[in-house]
């Protein structure tokens, strides 16, 4: 729940921070949506038992979210985002 309020806020004020310019060329607002919508849905057409997929990636994810706020520019670590979205079940 907690992980899935701090995606919707980050979403929000996306475009007011400095990411912004980010957004445009690497599809970050995607990314975070696709996280926010995989944990947010019960279920999925991939993935019926969204919590155990969500605590398998949790790791992975805390990665990702990371390497992204050390460097916003770089693709994989956006595109590395939304491959574990798409994993979960998004």
């Amino acid at each position: 729940m907690n992980a899935a309020a701090n995606l919707y806020a980050a979403m929000t004020i996306l475009p007011f921070t400095s990411y912004a310019n980010v957004n445009k060329t690497r599809g970050s607002a995607n990314a975070l949506s696709r996280l926010y919508m995989s944990i947010s849905l019960h279920t999925t057409p991939q993935s019926t038992n969204r919590l155990i997929a969500f605590n398998e990636k949790e790791q992975a994810i805390f990665l990702c979210l990371h390497n992204i706020s050390v460097n916003p520019n770089d693709k994989k670590n956006w595109e590395s985002l939304s491959k574990i979205a798409e994993e979960i079940g998004y």
